[in-house]
C-alpha cells in the first residue's frame, strides 16, 4: 500500500521521493522528499521545476551542489526544511528564494544568517532551534510578515534556554509576529518591543539592571500567553516589582534569576496553568501563595527554595498534575 501511494503522488505530479534514483519522473512534480542520501548535481537533473517544498529525513550526507545550486534554482519554493540536515551554513542563493514562506534549520550546525535572508520578504516562520546561531543579521528587520522566530537551545535541567540570540535595532518593525523565542535584550530592544502587540509567546534574556523597562514591555504585551524570562545566571537581578498589570490571557511562566520576594501580580494570573521558577534569594516560602492560583496544573521549582519542608493547604492546588 505505501508503494502505491508514492507512486500515485509521483504520477500527479504531487510529490516524490528521492533515494539517488533515475530522477527523470520528478520533472514536475511539486513536493521533494530526500531520504537517507542523494548524489551530486542529482536535483540538477530535474528539468522546468516547479518544486514548492522540499523536506529531508535521515540524510546523512549532501553534496556542495544541492545548497549552491540546486535550491537556489527552485523560484517557486514555498517550504524548505532542513531539520537535522548535515548543513553547516546557507548560502547566499537562499534569499533568491522570494516565494519562501517557510524555513528549518532546526538541529544543524548553522551558525550564521546570510544577510540575503532579508530578502525572503514572504517568510512567516524561520526555525533555528538547536543551532549554533547567536546573533541575527540586521536585514531580518526587512522581514515583515515573519509570524514566528525561534532561535534556542535547551538542556532541560534549567527551566530557560541555555542560550539566546543577540539582536539589533529596527527589530520592532517585525510587527506580524506571534512567537519569538529566545534573544538578549538591552534596554533600546525591550522598548522596540513593545511594538509587538501580537506576540502570544516570548523568550527573553534581559540584561541587569533593566528591570522597568522590561515590566513596560510585558504590559504593554496584552495578547500575551506565554512569558519567558531567563537571566544568564541566578545571581543576577530580576526585578519585576514595578509591573501592576500583567497580561491577562497568561498561561505560561517561567522564571530565572535573583529576587527577594515573588512579584504581587502573579497572583492575578488566573489563567496561569503552568509555572516555573529557577530564583536565588527568595526570603520567603513560595508554595503558600502560588496555591491559591485557581487554574495552575503545573508547578516546576528549580533551586528556588533552601528549606526541605514545604507546607501545603488542604485546599490549595485543587488542578495540579506535577
Amino acid at each position: 500500500m505505501h508503494e502505491i501511494i508514492i507512486r500515485k503522488t509521483e504520477e500527479l505530479g504531487f510529490g516524490c521521493v528521492l533515494n539517488g534514483e533515475d530522477l527523470s519522473h520528478c520533472s514536475k512534480t511539486r513536493r521533494i522528499t530526500i531520504q537517507r542520501s542523494i548524489d551530486d548535481g542529482a536535483l540538477e537533473r530535474i528539468k522546468d521545476s516547479k518544486v514548492r517544498s522540499v523536506f529531508l529525513f535521515n540524510v546523512d550526507r549532501l553534496p556542495d551542489s544541492f545548497m549552491n545550486t540546486s535550491i537556489a534554482n527552485f523560484k517557486l519554493m514555498k517550504v524548505l526544511d532542513l531539520e537535522d540536515a548535515p548543513v553547516d551554513d546557507l548560502p547566499e542563493g537562499v534569499g533568491n528564494l522570494f516565494n519562501l514562506h517557510y524555513l528549518s534549520v532546526k538541529n544543524t550546525k548553522v551558525e550564521t544568517l546570510s544577510k540575503s535572508i532579508g530578502n525572503l520578504l514572504s517568510l512567516e516562520t524561520l526555525n533555528m532551534k538547536y543551532t549554533l546561531v547567536r546573533e541575527l543579521p540586521v536585514e531580518i528587520r526587512n522581514l515583515k510578515r515573519l509570524r514566528y522566530l525561534m532561535v534556542y537551545q535547551y538542556n532541560y535541567t534549567s527551566i530557560t534556554a541555555e542560550t539566546a540570540a543577540r539582536v539589533r535595532g529596527g527589530f520592532g518593525s517585525l510587527t506580524a509576529l506571534q512567537k519569538l523565542s529566545t534573544i538578549e535584550a538591552d534596554s533600546q530592544v525591550l522598548k522596540e518591543l513593545t511594538k509587538l502587540r501580537q506576540l502570544r509567546k516570548l523568550g527573553i534574556r534581559p540584561q541587569n539592571g533593566n528591570g522597568k523597562d522590561l515590566c513596560a514591555l510585558i504590559a504593554n504585551l496584552e495578547n500575551l500567553e506565554s512569558l519567558t524570562v531567563g537571566m544568564t545566571s541566578k545571581e543576577e537581578i530580576l526585578d519585576l516589582q514595578s509591573l501592576s498589570s500583567p497580561p491577562q490571557y497568561l498561561q505560561r511562566l517561567y522564571l530565572k534569576g535573583n529576587m527577594k520576594k515573588l512579584p504581587d501580580w502573579i497572583f492575578k494570573l488566573k489563567n496561569l496553568i503552568r509555572l516555573g521558577l529557577e530564583l536565588s534569594g527568595l526570603t520567603e516560602e513560595p508554595i503558600g501563595v502560588l496555591q491559591a492560583l485557581p487554574n495552575l496544573l503545573e508547578l516546576r521549582l528549580v533551586g528556588t527554595y533552601n528549606y526541605e519542608l514545604f507546607q501545603f493547604e488542604q485546599v490549595g492546588f485543587q488542578n495540579s498534575k506535577n
